[in-house]
C-alpha cells in the first residue's frame, strides 16, 4: 500500500525556525503542534492524468483538514493559506511524480480571463 504522511507544524514553528532553531528543537517545543494525516494512493495510476488529479484532490482534502487542526486562530486566513500552500507543495514534492507535479503546477496558474 502506498501512503504519504502529511505533517504540518503549526505556524509558530516556522517563526521559531526562522530565528535559527533547528527543526528537531522546533518539534520538541511545547508551543508547537504537529498534525499529520495519511493519504493513500495505492489504488491510483499516477502515470495517468486522472490518477494524478484524484490524488491531488485527496492531498487538498488532507491539507485542508491538517491546516484547520494546526492553525488555532480560524480568523487568520493568511496563516491558514500559508499552511495549506506549504502542505500541498511538500506533499507533491515528496511523492515526486511528473503527472502529479503537472496537476499541481496547473492549479497554481491564475484562471484565464476572456
Amino acid at each position: 500500500m502506498t501512503i504519504i504522511s502529511m505533517s504540518i507544524v503549526a505556524l509558530a514553528a516556522s517563526c521559531v525556525a526562522t530565528l535559527g532553531a533547528s527543526a528537531a528543537a522546533v518539534e520538541k517545543d511545547p508551543r508547537v503542534s504537529l498534525v499529520t494525516e495519511k493519504v493513500s494512493f495505492a489504488d491510483l495510476n499516477l502515470d495517468e492524468v486522472a490518477g494524478a488529479q484524484a490524488l491531488y484532490a485527496r492531498i487538498k482534502a488532507a491539507a485542508s483538514s491538517v491546516c484547520y487542526a494546526a492553525v488555532s486562530d480560524y480568523s487568520d486566513r493568511r496563516a491558514w493559506n500559508a499552511c495549506y500552500g506549504k502542505a500541498l507543495g511538500e506533499a507533491v514534492a515528496k511523492i515526486n511524480r511528473p503527472q502529479l507535479m503537472a496537476v499541481y503546477l496547473a492549479s497554481l496558474k491564475p484562471p484565464r480571463q476572456g
